[in-house]
């Protein structure tokens, strides 16, 4: 499996982050705590799972021309959404887990965009040798904005 990208790691920190500290207020006002706790978590993987999903298919879009990125980027938001409802639904037939917490968990994803530029400044990710990562990231768009 390739690495994981830089931004990537830090949207998955950021959810984390944040499911953290849903997890920890929601469990001390949930009455029905399991519920909370497994929709929270199933929420949370998917929003890891559709952060993942989402940077392979802009890394895809970026090689397909202008018509045919805006198709494949639609195609794939249409995918994610309906594996979302198709999760939702699956959380309250059987029963899985509180289908609010787990919203909650898929509105992890959105918490950890806006967390980026804050988790992007953590020591531990300069350390791991991510400016390289960070200045290839760069170099790219600027070469696809070039062509």
């Amino acid at each position: 499996m390739k690495r994981l990208s830089l931004v990537l790691k830090e949207l998955f920190i950021g959810i984390l982050a944040y499911g953290i500290v849903v997890m920890g207020i929601g469990l001390l006002i949930a009455k029905d705590k399991p519920q909370y706790a497994f929709g929270l978590l199933i929420g949370l993987l998917t929003a890891g799972a559709m952060a993942f999903h989402m940077e392979k298919a802009l890394k895809k879009a970026l090689d397909l021309g202008e018509a045919g990125a805006q198709n494949h980027i639609r195609k794939t938001y249409m995918i994610r959404t309906a594996a979302v409802v198709v999760i939702f639904g699956l959380t309250v037939y059987f029963h899985l887990g509180s289908v609010w917490s787990c919203f909650l968990g898929v509105m992890g994803l959105k918490a950890a965009a806006y967390l980026q530029p804050f988790v992007d400044k953590l020591p531990f990710l300069k350390e791991a040798g991510s400016e390289g990562d960070q200045s290839e990231r760069g170099n790219k768009l600027i070469m696809k904005e070039g062509e």
